[in-house]
């Protein structure tokens, strides 16, 4: 397979459709402030040229799986400028259309750390009994002996597909 085309965009992550064409979301090397897809149906040879998709993104990373359901999962962070909030979105016909979203973590613009607080590299993967694991570093101040620094933490959570398909998909960023 070669990688779509490179220009201030890269593959990040890609997946067969259920038609046997590939779907690629691509990230910024600067903010665009869109994860760009494109599509490839002769198994990686050619591409499509890359267009923004419907997902925002802050030139941060994110990742797509699909689901035991038949569905596709992405985590990533929905703003186009800041990597807040971590939200994880479901697509029921493989990546055209994102049917439901829910925030995993926010931060909301007039909490007192917004500007220091971000969620960062989110990965998923579902396990056989149905559930989604998902991990994810979150960047944040911290005062240690009255010094205030840059720490970085590791975060997972799980949760179901239902849990998700709780909520419709929304295009602001805070879900509360």
């Amino acid at each position: 397979i070669r990688p779509p085309p490179r220009s201030t965009l890269f593959p990040y992550t890609t997946l067969f459709r259920s038609d046997g064409s590939i779907f690629c979301l691509m990230r910024a090397y600067r903010p665009l402030g869109k994860m760009y897809q494109t599509t490839s149906s002769d198994g990686g040879i050619t591409w499509a040229d890359p267009e923004p998709g419907v997902l925002p993104n802050p030139d941060g990373g994110f990742q797509m799986i699909r689901l035991l359901s038949g569905n596709i999962a992405i985590i990533y962070n929905h703003s186009s400028t800041v990597r807040n909030p971590l939200s994880i979105a479901i697509s029921e016909d493989d990546g055209h259309t994102w049917t439901y979203r829910r925030n995993i973590c926010e931060f909301h613009k007039d909490s007192p750390n917004y500007e220091e607080e971000n969620f960062q590299y989110p990965t998923i993967t579902q396990s056989n009994d149905g559930l989604i694991h998902a991990t994810w570093s979150n960047g944040h101040m911290d005062t240690t002996r009255g010094i205030a620094k840059k720490v970085t933490d590791i975060q997972y959570t799980t949760f179901t597909e239902d849990w998700v398909k709780e909520k419709k998909y929304f295009e602001n960023e805070w879900e509360l």
